[in-house]
């Protein structure tokens, strides 16, 4: 079964319980590092922002629900705190004994069609 984020009671309100709020305090911290390193350059549209965040978000949180309801074991990553997740989108289904974790990333800046993993150069076809 899975944890509950939210506390609900018999009257029908709910409250965000203790592991909720712990999430959501290390989402907003992630968030804010995200934004700092979005602005290195200068100030970014925060409304194009908030847009890219809500679509990464829904991209990550759907491709969990369908290998869930798929069934499909995979180990779950532990996060890097080195790794520039605005340049790299982490395709989850090949395995990088090169990569931090373990899993291959792809460069969407430079190379925006997977042809090499930024850290075994495997192409994303290869298995």
């Amino acid at each position: 079964m899975a944890i509950t984020l939210y506390d609900r009671r018999e009257a029908g309100d709910s409250m965000l319980s203790e592991d909720g709020g712990r999430l959501l305090r290390s989402a907003v911290a992630a968030i804010r590092c995200f934004l700092a390193e979005a602005e290195t350059d200068g100030p970014v549209d925060l409304r194009d922002l908030q847009s890219i965040i809500h679509s990464a978000t829904d991209d990550v949180i759907l491709s969990a629900i369908i290998t869930r309801r798929l069934s499909v074991s995979r180990e779950v990553p532990k996060p890097n705190p080195y790794i520039n997740r605005s340049a790299l989108l982490y395709d989850y289904r090949w395995s990088c004994e090169s990569s931090p974790t373990k899993f291959c990333g792809y460069d969407d800046i430079k190379d925006p069609m997977h042809d090499e993993c930024s850290w075994c150069g495997q192409p994303q076809e290869r298995k």
